[in-house]
């Protein structure tokens, strides 16, 4: 990875070696890909959905002066800390607007996974470990973690 590193910024590309074991970087970028390509189609589902109504344009705005306000790292935070505490209170508004993109003829597939996202978390028993948001990101991740590796997740969740 070094020599490759070397060799292709020697030819003027911006290159850098990302590990010594094999296989992490192409891990690395799988593991991304959740993100961007998640990202990518849950902005395309919704923005078929505003088109149909007549308000893709307003929802494109808004999202991205809302992206654009603050850090990313700020919002991504946010979200997943307050994912601990509100996971129950999303689950059902996703219900909700899973009906909504039903009742405008929209195959509502990251809608429906969003919501099994937030109805799983309701079976990892979150509330009993936090009685309030967490103030890093990584407790809800490694919380989360243990409980499905641990099988404490109930299947009628």
């Amino acid at each position: 990875a070094e020599y490759a590193a070397e060799t292709l910024c020697g030819l003027g590309l911006a290159f850098e070696a990302f590990s010594e074991q094999v296989g992490r970087a192409s891990t690395f970028k799988m593991l991304r890909s959740v993100f961007s390509k998640g990202l990518e189609v849950i902005l395309i589902e919704m923005l078929i959905a505003g088109e149909k109504v007549g308000i893709a344009d307003e929802l494109w705005n808004d999202i991205t002066a809302f992206m654009d306000a603050k850090a990313f790292g700020t919002i991504a935070a946010n979200w997943i800390t307050s994912h601990a505490v509100a996971h129950e209170r999303r689950y059902h508004e996703m219900q909700q607007v899973r009906e909504t993109l039903l009742s405008l003829s929209v195959d509502p597939l990251l809608t429906q996974a969003t919501e099994s996202f937030f109805e799983r978390s309701g079976t990892l028993g979150l509330e009993h470990l936090f009685d309030e948001k967490p103030s890093e990101w990584k407790a809800v991740v490694v919380a989360m973690m243990q409980a499905l590796e641990g099988g404490r997740e109930t299947s009628d969740g």
